[in-house]
């Protein structure tokens, strides 16, 4: 006799569970083939009535006790529930308990709460993670005081699974309880989960302990989780820590000051990170750049249009990303004059910050800057005249979009996509028909030009022999939400590639608001609608 195995059939349960109407599509496979009746194709199998539910619910097997709770649940027969509730507490089979939690959760039962509470603490022959699930789905925080003390468990996924189901149910009463597990455990691997939660659980109280943690640890994963939640509780003392990260060697720790940095917008760490400013290392002055760029201070402007003056070739990049994303304006004629020097560096940000600071004046310089036969500047400029959404800039872009420089090309198309000119149509289709390198950029933004042009090409692209491009022409026109495309879309249905039948369902869904699940239902209602 096969026992039950609590982590595989426990991930099976799950997947049904949550399948089918965000539940149950491991239950309904989805009509048969059109040569039955038209309505079982649209309606998934009827439930059984509660009454012969009940009585499979009282069965000697298992599998139909389990059965029966996932069809009472989708027949949303809540006069069950007494009877799930005693099955989820005293069903001598694990998989039954499991699934009676698991449902209850989804009706949202609150009587299941202490039922739930107790198998996490003492039922082990379930897996903690389901009863973890249906905790989340049942959506009461009280569960969080049981959940809490599951981040010291040896297990690191549990842990992790524990962290979220305390963020879902938003319960932040029990960070005071995680600091104490935290500060009981001199664990360097659970001091990152421990960060983790304190930080997405946005617990003040920890400050202290997370910047401990930030001192004592060198270049590990919990000097790096430490890093983020002080940002994550917006700690203002954490400020000259978090600048010092940006300036020391571990990358990932950077990164996560950084990204502290921004959610603090304390001012006060601007006068370090203008310092690093200078920094031989590019990665330190421009992530000192992004900060400064996105921390609001009056002050930022003109600092960095000083610097940019200096016209030091380490600080003019950025300098000149500070002031476009401060929008700066009293900067533009500087970075113009600056940007007309094709022997300065950093000419691509010069150009990208005109794009930032949005000033139309600005769109002639961009124009030449792009039409120049080499050099950086083309870059920063064709990213800019797409962000203006400069019409007048058009003829100079479907140049640039045929460039053997290919990254250039590329910011060329996406600009155009911006910029929406009908009159690139011919350009774009050329591109998709001979540049295979640029052609699914090119299918993006012919979607995103309107009109009746651009859907034929998006059509004709359909037909291609090329089923990557295909999926991309399809994906493109249910972004346009047109009802003209339904008809082409549905003879995908019939190909044999499944990537492709699931991307003309996908457009389909989006155009048409219907969530069928499968080909069959889709060719069904395909067929109605021409009637």
């Amino acid at each position: 006799m096969r026992t039950w195995d609590s982590r595989k059939g426990g991930r099976w349960l799950l997947v049904a569970l949550v399948s089918f109407s965000g539940l149950f599509s491991a239950w309904c496979k989805g009509p048969p083939l059109p040569t039955t009746p038209p309505g079982a194709q649209l309606d998934p199998p009827a439930v059984a009535p509660l009454p012969e539910l009940m009585a499979q619910l009282k069965s000697a097997e298992w599998r139909v006790r389990s059965n029966a709770t996932l069809e009472i649940l989708r027949g949303e027969y809540r006069d069950a529930v007494p009877e799930l509730l005693l099955l989820a507490e005293k069903d001598p089979s694990p998989a039954v308990r499991q699934t009676c939690a698991l449902a209850l959760g989804a009706f949202g039962e609150r009587r299941a709460a202490p039922i739930l509470v107790r198998m996490l603490r003492t039922d082990r022959e379930i897996g903690r993670e389901f009863i973890l699930e249906a905790m989340v789905r049942l959506g009461d925080r009280s569960a969080g005081a049981a959940i809490a003390p599951l981040l010291r468990d040896p297990d690191r996924q549990l842990r992790l699974k524990a962290i979220d189901s305390l963020v879902q149910l938003q319960a932040e009463e029990q960070g005071g309880a995680i600091l104490a597990l935290a500060q009981q455990d001199s664990d360097s691997d659970h001091a990152v989960d421990y960060a983790t939660a304190l930080g997405r659980l946005h617990c003040r109280a920890a400050e202290g302990y997370l910047l401990a943690l930030a001192q004592r640890e060198r270049g590990t994963p919990a000097l790096a989780s430490a890093l983020l939640a002080l940002g994550e509780i917006r700690s203002r003392r954490a400020t000259p820590t978090l600048v010092a990260a940006i300036a020391g060697d571990f990358d990932k720790g950077r990164q996560n000051a950084i990204l502290a940095l921004i959610e603090s917008q304390d001012p006060a760490a601007n006068d370090g990170l203008f310092a690093l400013l200078s920094d031989a290392r590019i990665e330190v002055r421009y992530g000192s750049a992004r900060v400064i760029g996105e921390i609001k201070d009056l002050r930022s402007g003109p600092r960095a249009l000083a610097l940019l003056k200096q016209r030091d070739s380490a600080t003019i990049g950025p300098a000149a990303y500070i002031l476009g994303r401060q929008k700066y304006a009293a900067a533009r004629s500087s970075i113009e004059s600056m940007l007309a020097e094709t022997s300065l560096p950093a000419r691509e940000e010069l150009a990208r910050s005109l794009g930032w600071i949005g000033d139309r004046a600005s769109i002639a310089l961009l124009i030449r800057t792009l039409q120049e036969s080499e050099g950086e500047g083309r870059y920063g400029a064709a990213w800019s005249l797409g962000v203006m959404e400069a019409r007048e800039a058009s003829p100079a872009l479907r140049v640039a979009a045929a460039s053997d420089d290919r990254r250039l090309a590329l910011l060329a198309i996406e600009a155009l996509g911006a910029v929406r000119d009908p009159e690139s149509l011919e350009d774009l289709q050329a591109l998709i028909k001979d540049r295979r390198d640029l052609a699914f950029q090119a299918v993006e933004t012919v979607g995103l030009i309107p009109g009746p042009r651009s859907q034929a090409i998006l059509l004709e692209t359909l037909q291609s022999n090329d089923d990557e491009l295909r999926i991309a022409a399809a994906r493109a026109l249910g972004r346009r939400k047109e009802n003209e495309a339904i008809d082409a879309l549905g003879a995908l249905l019939d190909e044999d590639s499944g990537e492709l039948r699931e991307a003309a369902m996908a457009a389909l869904s989006e155009i048409s608001g219907q969530r069928f699940r499968n080909a069959s239902q889709w060719r069904f209602w395909l067929g109605q609608r021409r009637r």
